[in-house]
């Protein structure tokens, strides 16, 4: 995948994705939408045999505010104002009476054969200006998909936290390092990539350097619509202590820094203070959620999530989980004994976890959590789903 959105498929095949919505057909009468089913057979019709086509549609269910984003009237501060209100609600009201607050959607994935990327390039300038300006014809939105990074550094396992105040008091760092090496230097045994249907799986297993040697499975599948599913499972040998937390870490792009999230806000959180928190729908920016210690170490934890979303793209899980995004990993953290030691922020460190243990402290400093907070028979298991932001396509 090339930034300006060319996908490279084989040597010689090459594909580029127009993603549009037909908003305006929903809107449209009888006679409208028959004009506009027309206009969109003859863009079909208009691309030669040598030109690939494949339609996907991805139903979803959005907000009343994305909703009123879409066809609402702003106001002008003039005696008009009134009608443009009126108008919005009707159209709204069509809107929602039409699909039941559902919105569809839809890709159109074109290909070609081009013997370099540079043919491609030439040939892919034409139609895909051809097809948005057939779009434009029918009055639906449309854009070209790029191929933009969302990822600055990859989502690999996690086992580790930067050791709170009460962890260090307590010394339970040094009975869990094993698992702070098994998050550094896991072991890549095997990679196997498998069709099932419309969808990709790819599996990769880890090998784990703690005493006896651990498992890690991490399984993407990618299906139709743009949605990737990853799941983490672990084994950890026998005899070996709870790891801090178990999921993923890595980096979304610096654009990302901007999260909203449906979980237990606004404030961060822990297994062990959720007693203050409300369950509703909060924002945060990265770049300002680092708690200041004057001895760095974890925070920012939201916890009871149902899905976040930022840089354009939305995380959901199989069951709640638990978060953080800052501007630093948790080793650098962890390594940083004051916070001017901490890197400069340029991207958004994500923790997606499935859950990590309380912060303790409950009667003493330096106390370790109660044992119900310290998830020693929690599964080793994280299930999420990603997919495009709906707010933000």
């Amino acid at each position: 995948m090339y930034p300006d959105g060319l996908c490279r498929l084989d040597d010689t095949t090459w594909s580029r994705c127009i993603e549009f919505e037909d908003v305006n057909y929903q809107l449209a009468g009888q006679d409208d939408q028959t004009a506009i089913f027309e206009a969109l057979c003859d863009m079909y019709n208009a691309h030669d045999s040598s030109i690939g086509m494949e339609l996907t549609l991805v139903c979803r269910k959005v907000n009343r505010a994305d909703f009123r984003k879409r066809i609402e009237i702003a106001a002008q501060g003039d005696p008009f104002d009134g009608v443009r209100a009126l108008y919005t609600e009707m159209l709204r009201t069509q809107l929602e009476h039409g699909n039941n607050g559902m919105v569809k959607t839809k890709f159109l994935v074109l290909t070609i054969e081009a013997a370099d990327i540079k043919t491609a390039r030439a040939r892919f300038s034409r139609i895909i200006l051809d097809g948005l300006g057939h779009f434009k014809v029918m009055g639906a939105l449309a854009k070209a998909l790029d191929g933009r990074e969302w990822l600055a550094a990859p989502l690999v396992p996690t086992f580790w936290r930067a050791p709170v105040s009460n962890d260090t008091a307590s010394r339970w760092p040094q009975e869990k390092a094993a698992w702070k090496t098994a998050s550094l230097y896991r072991t890549l045994e095997s990679f196997t990539l498998n069709e099932d249907g419309p969808c990709y799986e790819v599996t990769a297993v880890f090998s784990l350097p703690t005493a006896p040697a651990s498992r890690c499975v991490m399984r993407w599948r990618f299906a139709p619509g743009g949605r990737i599913g990853l799941s983490v499972d672990a084994q950890a040998a026998p005899g070996l202590p709870a790891p801090f937390c178990f999921g993923l870490e890595g980096a979304a792009v610096e654009a990302a820094r901007r999260v909203r999230y449906y979980g237990l806000g606004p404030e961060e959180t822990a297994a062990d203070r959720t007693g203050g928190a409300l369950l509703g729908r909060w924002e945060l920016d990265a770049f300002t959620a680092l708690t200041p210690y004057m001895k760095p170490q974890s925070c920012g934890l939201r916890t009871g999530v149902r899905w976040l979303a930022c840089g354009g793209m939305r995380v959901e899980g199989n069951a709640p989980f638990c978060f953080s995004a800052l501007p630093c990993t948790s080793h650098e953290l962890e390594n940083a004994a004051h916070p001017w030691q901490l890197p400069a922020g340029n991207r958004t460190v994500l923790r997606l976890l499935a859950w990590e243990c309380g912060v303790g402290g409950d009667d003493t400093w330096g106390a370790r959590p109660l044992p119900e907070y310290r998830m020693e028979n929690a599964p080793l298991h994280l299930s999420l789903t990603f997919a495009a932001d709906p707010e933000q396509t």
